[in-house]
């Protein structure tokens, strides 16, 4: 497999983090709110979440270790909501 470029990883690294926080947010939101309700897309972006770390993990040099637990607490709050 040819060298990824750096960019190409801290592109990839910076859009999971950012969708780890959007979910979690949007976790939080439902746990603490009765009208808000757990979206479809939501659990696609979590599985698309899932994807790109795993690759990240797979293909990038970069420590995803922020990454795990990041989504660690997500899925935790996502277990809060999916249990209700």
């Amino acid at each position: 497999m040819a060298d990824i470029p750096y960019s190409v990883c801290s592109c990839l690294y910076t859009g999971i983090q950012k969708s780890i926080a959007f979910l979690t947010m949007q976790a939080n939101a439902v746990e603490a709110s009765k009208e808000c309700v757990w979206k479809r897309y939501d659990d696609q972006l979590y599985h698309e979440v899932k994807e790109a770390l795993q690759w990240h993990r797979q293909h990038c040099m970069a420590d995803t270790s922020h990454l795990e637990e990041a989504l660690r607490v997500f899925e935790n709050a996502y277990n809060q909501v999916h249990d209700k």
